[in-house]
């Protein structure tokens, strides 16, 4: 009787003590904090005061003890395994003069790499909409919404008053395609197309060439000399917000923001409210990938999303049509 107690205490010390270095294992694997192996096998008797963190890539560091004579004791260690991730995050700017300065001091930063060619695209803000149309005015509406939202811009690049008033335009003038210049060989275009190419071609000849919200709308159509021109324009600043879509059409709140020398971070929204970002990349991202990167977020972060949650979101999203 004795004997087969005793194969029985020790059958069911192996299965606690398999289980335990089960557990173990797994909180290497995920980079969490784990008690020493030993000292919760009890394979080092009493006075254990090994612990051990396991970093995420691997790298061990004693970093806490744990001195027990009973293998319970240790247990309540497990319960306060946790991974710390660190989430990178953006800030946009909270008004259009935060913005225009956010973008001077991008190009400023482009000036100092020595880039000679270079683009901003920001959002503008809708006045004088309609129901039917956000810009019933055209380009020439657009035009005059930007033109006094520069001037912080253009101030930053050293922009004399006189030359932040000018009113130029490449082109006729009802195609808005608004032009500054500087006298230390600065020249901003607004809204340039195609058809001023040449002009553009020429003016970054004899000077530092700034495109703001160009309208050089590219396809497999467009001429190789116009598609070679626009990539060779780094986008200095870059801020659009997105709008996206998950499993089931779930609507998804997104931003895309670059200021330059950095790249462009690509961020969601978080139900917190803050913007989280997803990935970042040297180039501007197609839309096809940032379509394949937000569902894919959305498949995993939103699948514990509850139906009422769903329709409640796709509503909310339906009434800002």
């Amino acid at each position: 009787f004795k004997a087969r107690k005793a194969a029985t205490m020790v059958e069911s010390f192996s299965s606690l003590s398999l289980l335990m270095l089960l557990i173990c294992l797994q909180s290497h694997l995920v980079g969490g904090f784990a008690p020493g192996v030993g000292c919760l096998l009890g394979l080092k008797g009493k006075g254990c005061t090994e612990g051990l963190r396991l970093a995420p890539f691997g790298r061990d560091k004693l970093t806490r003890q744990c001195s027990s004579t009973q293998l319970a004791s240790n247990l309540p260690l497990l319960r306060r395994t946790s991974v710390t991730m660190e989430v990178e995050s953006i800030s946009t700017p909270v008004s259009i003069l935060d913005m225009m300065q956010d973008a001077g001091k991008a190009v400023v930063a482009g000036v100092d790499a020595g880039l000679k060619r270079m683009a901003i695209e920001i959002p503008l803000p809708v006045t004088g909409g309609t129901e039917l149309d956000d810009w019933p005015g055209g380009i020439k509406q657009k035009y005059s919404v930007l033109k006094p939202m520069l001037a912080e811009t253009l101030k930053l690049l050293n922009f004399t008053d006189s030359e932040i008033q000018q009113q130029e335009f490449l082109g006729i003038s009802d195609d808005a395609i608004g032009v500054w210049k500087n006298s230390q060989g600065m020249a901003v275009v607004a809204f340039a197309t195609p058809e001023v190419l040449a002009q553009l071609q020429s003016l970054s000849e004899t000077n530092t060439l700034v495109l703001i919200n160009h309208q050089f709308f590219l396809d497999e159509f467009s001429a190789e000399a116009t598609q070679s021109f626009i990539d060779s324009c780094t986008i200095v600043y870059f801020l659009q917000s997105l709008s996206m879509k998950g499993p089931g059409l779930l609507p998804v709140k997104g931003y895309m923001l670059r200021q330059y020398p950095d790249p462009f971070k690509v961020a969601r929204r978080t139900d917190e409210g803050g913007k989280q970002v997803l990935k970042t990349y040297a180039e501007k991202p197609a839309r096809a990938v940032l379509d394949d990167l937000f569902y894919k977020d959305s498949e995993e972060r939103d699948k514990d999303l509850g139906l009422f949650e769903r329709l409640k979101r796709i509503q909310k999203e339906a009434s800002n049509i």
